[in-house]
């Protein structure tokens, strides 16, 4: 797949071509005790290529996970480095720390919004953030909370509404079902990674392969 730029838009069946494999990927490894923590854009898109734009080979993509790679503690709680990029794709859990297989999931899920829209979900996982306050907290990426809808006649949330108008409107029933089942609030509502593998939209169309150079 000949990924044009850092910001590209891909469509929903591109996005599972990228995603499918590093959530086999990662099952694989939590499997096996190890999770990966921060994984970042910069990790998925590998810029250069010899077909004339950025390239998206899942080995290269893979192999440089794993050299992230950490084991996963017995109590299965982790702290990780909370840098500014970083917290734009951590979960809530900032001061009681983080299930480690949950962490890896909720950041492969926030990093296949930035895949669809070109743009961030959050910056910061808290309330404080606006946007985190709707799409979150108040289950603004499934569209039918009232309390978001509600949110979104504020003044400051003018960035918000654009993401929603732009973007999520126009998202699969089925994606927006993935959405609202793995970025919880509560962690114990979260799905884990085998159900986002046979999760409806993760399935619909799974012939779609991924080029890989």
């Amino acid at each position: 797949m000949v990924l044009k730029n850092r910001r590209l838009m891909l469509s929903e069946d591109e996005a599972k071509a990228v995603i499918r494999p590093l959530l086999h990927f990662l099952s694989k490894k939590h499997d096996k005790g190890f999770y990966v923590g921060d994984m970042a854009t910069e990790d998925i898109f590998l810029y250069g290529g010899n077909i004339g734009g950025n390239i998206f080979d899942g080995r290269r993509v893979r192999a440089g996970i794993l050299k992230k790679m950490r084991r996963i503690p017995k109590n299965g709680l982790v702290r990780v480095g909370e840098t500014e990029d970083l917290l734009s794709h951590l979960p809530p859990e900032i001061f009681e720390g983080y299930d480690a297989k949950q962490l890896d999931i909720w950041v492969l899920v926030v990093l296949l919004f930035e895949l669809l829209t070109g743009e961030k979900l959050y910056r910061i996982p808290s309330p404080y953030d606006l946007s985190f306050q709707y799409f979150i907290w108040a289950g603004g990426l499934t569209n039918v909370t009232p309390n978001a809808q509600h949110l979104l006649q504020q003044p400051m949330l003018r960035d918000v509404a654009f993401l929603e108008e732009t973007y999520v409107r126009k998202m699969s029933p089925e994606l927006k079902e993935l959405f609202e089942n793995t970025l919880c609030v509560e962690a114990s509502q979260r799905w884990g990674v085998d159900q986002v593998l046979n999760s409806e939209w993760l399935n619909n169309n799974a012939s779609l392969s991924v080029r890989s150079v």
